[in-house]
């Protein structure tokens, strides 16, 4: 007795026939494929233009050291009191010393090493950065 296939790509190129139908009712020329991409419509000269200054004026701060179990919604919070932040990323802590850290005892959930923080304008970024040399940006 034959599995009936669980990957829709397998029954698409399978043919599946109608039941109903019968054997003959399926065209074994006319193959769809489940993965095609979707279709987009390609941005107006003035649209990517547009965009790619507003790529330009953006300012990354980046941030060496992340408070232990500080998760990139908090911190995207936090810098948001300065500026409108686009994007946060958080570099998680190497996996040896994770399970040394929870070997000997200490939290399991996620820490963060270092990361960036994306402001939508440059000048908050470089007065962010200088900023946070002079005083303490998170207390823990």
């Amino acid at each position: 007795m034959e599995e009936p296939a669980t990957d829709p790509q397998a029954q698409v190129s399978r043919g599946d026939r109608d039941p109903e139908k019968g054997p003959e009712s399926a065209d074994d020329n006319e193959q769809v494929d489940a993965r095609q991409p979707l279709n987009y419509k390609p941005l107006s000269h003035r649209k990517l233009k547009d965009y790619n200054e507003g790529l330009a004026k953006r300012g990354v701060v980046y941030l060496s050291r992340v408070p232990p179990f500080m998760k990139p919604a908090k911190v995207k919070h936090l810098m948001e009191q300065h500026g409108v932040v686009t994007r946060v990323y958080l570099v998680e802590e190497d996996q040896a010393n994770r399970r040394a850290r929870k070997k000997a005892g200490g939290n399991s959930g996620k820490r963060y090493t270092e990361g960036w923080v994306e402001f939508e304008d440059k000048k908050i970024a470089r007065g962010q950065s200088f900023s946070s040399a002079e005083k303490l940006l998170f207390t823990v």
